[in-house]
Order: C-alpha cells, then sequence, then structure tokens
C-alpha cells in the first residue's frame, strides 16, 4: 500500500471530469469532445479575448460603435488660478519644511553653527542621531526658506 514516486506524479496528473453546478450545461456537456467543441455548442467562448478580435464577423461584440469627432468631457480641469486656492498642498506650499524640523535644525544651527560632523556627535541636540549628510540637508532647507516660512529663528551666525 506504499505509493512509489513514479506513481504520485501520476496521480497527480489523471484527468478529472469537468464539475457542473448548472444542470442544462451537464445534460449538453459530452465527454467525447473537447472543452473547445462543447463551449461553441453551448453558445460560450473558448477563449473570450480571441473570439472578439478574431472571431465571427457577424459577432455583435465584433461591431464597433460610429466613431464622433466630438470630445466627451471625462473631468473637470482647473485652471491654474484656481489651483492656488485651498487646496491640500497648499500647506505645503507655504511651508515646504514641517515646522519640528525648522525647530529641530535651528536647535542644531544655534548650538553648532554649520559644523555638521560636530552637531550628528551631540546627542542632546541632535536626539534622533541624523548623520552628518542629512543635518546637512535639513539645515540647507532651513537656511533656504523665505522668511515669511520659517517658523523658527535663523541664528545670527549663519545668516548672510
Amino acid at each position: 500500500s506504499v505509493i512509489k514516486r513514479t506513481q504520485r506524479k501520476q496521480i497527480a496528473h489523471r484527468y478529472l471530469k469537468p464539475q457542473f453546478t448548472n444542470d442544462s450545461i451537464a445534460d449538453v456537456w459530452d465527454p467525447s469532445k473537447s472543452a473547445k467543441q462543447n463551449l461553441s455548442i453551448i453558445g460560450l467562448a473558448h477563449d473570450p479575448n480571441h473570439s472578439i478580435t478574431h472571431g465571427n464577423p457577424n459577432n455583435i461584440l465584433e461591431t464597433k460603435p460610429e466613431m464622433t469627432n466630438d470630445p466627451c468631457e471625462m473631468f473637470v480641469i482647473p485652471q491654474s488660478d484656481s489651483l492656488r486656492g485651498g487646496d491640500i498642498n497648499m500647506r505645503r506650499r507655504a511651508l515646504p519644511q514641517l515646522e519640528v524640523d525648522q525647530k529641530y535644525a535651528s536647535k542644531c544651527l544655534i548650538k553648532h553653527g554649520a559644523n555638521y560632523k560636530e552637531m550628528s556627535r551631540d546627542i542632546k541636540t541632535n536626539n534622533k542621531q541624523l548623520t552628518p549628510a542629512q543635518l546637512k540637508k535639513m539645515c540647507s532647507r532651513f537656511i533656504l526658506l523665505d522668511a515669511d516660512q520659517r517658523v523658527a529663528p535663523l541664528p545670527a551666525s549663519i545668516q548672510n
């Protein structure tokens, strides 16, 4: 009663009878014919994609509707002036850097100036433990902000 490895493969690839939930299809299905022939007898397509593009020219699905040159309006495209209204990205335009990041960069710049290596080693001010490259990027963004965009004070040693 031990099944050999070769017998396992044969069992797995054995032909299975089709099981139908619809009795009318089960009555019409002929097991001696292929699935394609049986489906065509029932009136169904064996490969729906193939039947639409390469099928019978009398097929209703194949007839194309008349094309019109009138463009259909799918969505409203706002004018450029209305984009500057109260949309979600307005806050991002007003504050390109988060207030928390501005305060963090300001605190680090006040204590260490432009020395990013020393800034990264200071655990008290750099509690996020950012690398010198990350600190340089954050601080340079903070320095480039306009006065109306800046929330935290810019140190006098950095101002030009």
